[in-house]
């Protein structure tokens, strides 16, 4: 505990995909992930948001329970697609790939 008043705790989650884009207006989070509406997730307190660049949020605050939870809310939006990796993880999560299935060219 002594850390998270010190220094506090982070989590980082990167998004990737096409047309995935990431922005902050406010105090809010509003995230674009090819759905029909864009998400919104607005920092609650003792939490909060960055956007450093278009394909990574920070979710900074002093109890580590409570940002790891606030992590995985906004990681439950969009999970990792696993032939080409699109969605949303940790930055320093492993994505487990699948390789692409081939035609074999007979008929």
């Amino acid at each position: 505990m002594v850390v998270g008043v010190k220094d506090g705790f982070t989590k980082s989650l990167t998004v990737k995909g096409v047309g995935y884009k990431l922005a902050k207006q406010g105090n809010k989070l509003v995230m674009n992930l090819g759905l029909s509406h864009p998400v919104e997730f607005a920092e609650i307190p003792g939490i909060t948001l960055e956007v450093p660049d278009n394909t990574t949020i920070l979710v900074k605050g002093a109890n580590k329970q409570e940002v790891g939870q606030f992590a995985a809310d906004i990681k439950a939006n969009k999970k990792v697609e696993p032939y080409h990796g699109y969605g949303i993880y940790y930055t320093n999560e492993h994505v487990r790939r699948k390789e692409i299935k081939k035609t074999s060219g007979k008929k």
